[in-house]
């Protein structure tokens, strides 16, 4: 104790042995970090080359169908997400084509809460192909939408000197964009934080207190395009 006074107490612990199972793991589903693997089930395909896993992994794999409607089965590769070193490659075979033009097929990601994170991808031979940089949940989706363009506060353009689009694209996100004034290029930026177009009125080159016309065009990884006449004062 604090003054110094000890106390000492013998005692002895007899153990048991105890067989330790092995675990019920097919070596398929085991990755080592130091080897190339490839998994290959019924409608998928991966490969992940040598040196792209941090550790050995033994995987919780499972493949489901979500609905009779589905594109594809979803595969949990893992039940975690693990990140790789670098990009693998994985392909998913397509159960359904409901539309015919096979660049609106590309894979999705489900993140832990559900949502679904576009990782693109191209069609080939019944397969979507695309490369990913961690092991998760995926399947197939497809992108009929085109992106929606909407004007924002057109009435304060004279005023603030910046002619700004709103871009709605949920799906694959942006691949392109152009605009014009009066049928000449003109520079919008990208502000990819809160997904909008923004040119700075170049008042040299856009007279002032006449109208102007401007075009808009915005194309998805899909090859969805919106575009969008507008004229401004």
């Amino acid at each position: 104790d604090v003054y110094g006074n000890t106390s000492r107490y013998r005692f002895v612990v007899r153990g048991k042995k105890q067989l330790i199972p092995p675990i019920a793991q097919r070596d398929k589903y085991c990755f080592t970090w130091n080897k190339a693997n490839y998994l290959k089930e019924p409608g998928l395909d991966l490969f992940i080359p040598q040196g792209l896993l941090y550790d050995n992994i033994a995987l919780n794999y499972n493949a489901y169908k979500a609905d009779s409607a589905a594109l594809s089965f979803t595969y949990q590769l893992h039940d975690k997400k693990v990140p790789l070193h670098s990009y693998c490659d994985l392909q998913i075979g397509l159960l359904n084509m409901p539309v015919a033009d096979s660049t609106k097929y590309y894979i999705v990601r489900i993140n832990e809460k559900g949502k679904l994170i576009s990782v693109g991808g191209e069609y080939e031979g019944g397969f979507v192909k695309a490369r990913i940089r961690e092991l998760g949940t995926y399947t197939a989706a497809l992108d009929t939408i085109a992106p929606e363009i909407i004007p924002v506060n057109p009435q304060n353009w004279s005023r603030s000197g910046k002619i700004v689009y709103k871009i709605k694209e949920e799906e694959t996100g942006i691949k392109s964009y152009r605009g014009t004034i009066d049928g000449v290029y003109a520079l919008f930026g990208l502000n990819i934080m809160n997904d909008q177009l923004v040119y700075e009125i170049d008042t040299a080159r856009v007279g002032q207190g006449v109208s102007h016309e401007i075009e808009i065009e915005v194309t998805d990884n899909c090859g969805n395009k919106t575009v969008l006449k507008d004229t401004f004062k």
